[in-house]
């Protein structure tokens, strides 16, 4: 099914050194080649990247992140607090959410 609609996932890590250290160059002596390949695969559709083309100096927002986590643990699944257990309708459709019943694979709580 086709529905205009993707969903995107941001991996975020923390490097073990600075970027000018020798622990990182090979990381960062691949990632030009590892961004277009990436680009270059069927059904890619959008990365992640700041002006220079990467995304390593774009600092993700672990106060979101957390702030989510926590919705989802204390109030509940929600559009902007979700698990991959259930699917939710597109944006601008009415209905509940589906339990797409993964388990035992997904520890999510439905």
């Amino acid at each position: 099914m086709r529905s205009g609609w993707y969903l995107a996932g941001v991996d975020a890590g923390r490097l073990v050194a600075g970027h000018t250290d020798l622990r990182v160059a090979g990381f960062f002596a691949e990632l030009g080649r590892t961004n277009s390949l990436a680009e270059a695969s069927r059904g890619f559709v959008w990365r992640l990247q700041d002006e220079a083309g990467n995304a390593t100096n774009i600092l993700p927002a672990i106060s979101h992140g957390l702030a989510r986590l926590w919705k989802l643990a204390n109030v509940g699944l929600s559009t902007r607090a979700f698990t991959f257990k259930s699917r939710f309708p597109a944006p601008g459709l009415d209905g509940p959410p589906v339990d797409l019943q993964p388990d035992p694979w997904c520890a999510g709580r439905a």
